[in-house]
């Protein structure tokens, strides 16, 4: 993974990143995720062990998007797609930073970033084995934003205004057509089959 960032705050370069269905979290080695997440202004809460975001006062348009660049591709998370939000009214709701801290490493002792659902759920992951990568494709749950409690984000006009996804200077936005993935993932699928032959 070429990088990560916060708006136009740096965050990481040239690091190592796996993708895991089996991680609902997005999770990353602790002195980044803590200059993420110091970022967006979250506090760490020990019991959780996630951190907080104040989303009381706020509005929607104060938090910015988070990227994620690799090899030339940048995948966008906007605000309420790296938000946690739990509880009601009733119960108060505590707004959660998905971005998690953990020192993970590989056999060679290098540090990686986990993209668990929270990442997987807007970009699909087409494994290819037969060259040995990963491709991501934007999903089409990409846009769908979940309803928000109307006490939260206080001055925002709505929950789903900065939602887009806006240019990156020469980078590309990857946002191709769902049936390309499932395409792709079909062909790989039959050229394996065949060659099993």
């Amino acid at each position: 993974m070429n990088s990560v960032s916060v708006g136009s705050t740096s965050i990481s370069s040239s690091t190592y990143a796996i993708a895991d269905r089996g991680t609902a979290l997005i999770v990353g080695p602790t002195a980044q995720v803590e200059s993420l997440n110091g970022a967006l202004d979250g506090t760490y809460d020990s019991n959780s062990q996630l951190y907080t975001v104040d989303c009381h006062t706020r509005s929607l348009s104060s938090f910015p998007n988070v990227t994620f660049t690799i090899g030339d591709t940048v995948f966008i998370l906007t605000p309420l797609q790296y938000l946690w939000i739990t509880g009601d009214q009733s119960t108060g709701c505590i707004c959660y930073s998905v971005f998690s801290p953990s020192d993970s490493s590989d056999s060679n002792g290098n540090l990686f970033w986990i993209l668990g659902d929270y990442f997987l759920y807007r970009y699909y992951s087409v494994f290819d084995i037969l060259n040995n990568r990963v491709d991501f494709a934007t999903s089409i749950s990409y846009d769908w934003m979940p309803t928000v409690d109307s006490s939260l984000f206080p001055t925002s006009s709505t929950t789903t205004e900065i939602s887009s996804i806006p240019n990156r200077g020469n980078s590309t936005v990857h946002r191709p057509a769902m049936h390309f993935s499932l395409f792709a993932l079909i062909v790989m699928v039959a050229t394996r089959y065949m060659n099993s032959f």
